[in-house]
């Protein structure tokens, strides 16, 4: 009986012990804890207080809007097209004397030259500015732009002077560029040739008869005649690769 009293006092004590133990450490734990919060806390007030921020203004985070932000409806610049009006190309010029001529001789000065059929006219410009006027002698069917070899019509249109020829049946000739791309496409079209060979030239070699007479009416197969000595002159003033236009 004694014995049984013992053991049972023993356990107790032992009990008793652990209880005690595990409060102690469950104190202890706590005291641990709320040194570590409090730390954190003045961490952060000290954060804070370098960013010059009183803690009043700091926002409650339960306060925060942390839905997704609307989109912003951005309108769109409107451009308008500008329309330009195209021009006759005899009223769109001058163009610039210093853009296709060469300098430091008596052929930079003109920078266009305008035949005006319907007048029996060709005109050597410079700038706006008339330097030459030729009365000119066309073919038999000198209305309308050339369409086909042997129609004894003059082109229409923009070309280019290209060379000078001392050696053919007229006294001297400048070579247009005639035909252009666009002039052999139509008349591939129509399954015809365009023709070529179009100049600018003086009388016949051999002619005998005054030239005032001969240039009085139309008498090449589509060319453009004036007599020799304005040839000679026009060929001291125009730069080959002037722009040549022709209109009606």
């Amino acid at each position: 009986m004694p014995f049984k009293f013992a053991l049972s006092l023993l356990c107790l004590l032992l009990i008793t012990a652990n209880t005690f133990a595990k409060d102690k450490a469950s104190e202890d734990w706590l005291t641990q804890s709320s040194e570590v919060i409090h730390s954190k806390a003045n961490t952060s007030s000290h954060i804070f207080s370098q960013l010059d921020i009183p803690e009043s203004q700091i926002p409650d985070p339960s306060s925060l809007n942390y839905e997704h932000p609307k989109p912003i409806t951005v309108n769109k610049p409107v451009f308008k097209k500008t329309v330009f009006k195209k021009q006759p190309l005899a009223k769109s010029l001058p163009l610039d004397s210093n853009q296709a001529l060469k300098g430091g001789s008596t052929k930079n000065t003109i920078t266009l030259v305008l035949v005006d059929k319907s007048k029996r006219r060709m005109y050597l410009l410079s700038g706006k500015e008339v330097i030459r006027e030729y009365r000119i002698a066309l073919g038999d069917e000198p209305k309308g732009h050339k369409q086909v070899e042997g129609d004894n019509r003059t082109p229409e249109g923009r070309y280019i002077l290209e060379y000078v020829t001392e050696d053919s049946s007229f006294y001297r000739s400048v070579h247009i560029n005639y035909p252009n791309y666009s002039d052999t496409q139509e008349a591939k079209k129509r399954g015809e040739f365009a023709g070529g060979d179009i100049k600018i030239h003086g009388l016949k070699n051999g002619e005998s008869r005054s030239p005032l007479f001969i240039q009085s009416f139309d008498w090449t197969n589509g060319c453009i005649a004036i007599t020799n000595e304005q040839l000679d002159d026009f060929i001291n003033l125009v730069e080959m690769g002037t722009p040549i236009y022709i209109e009606w």
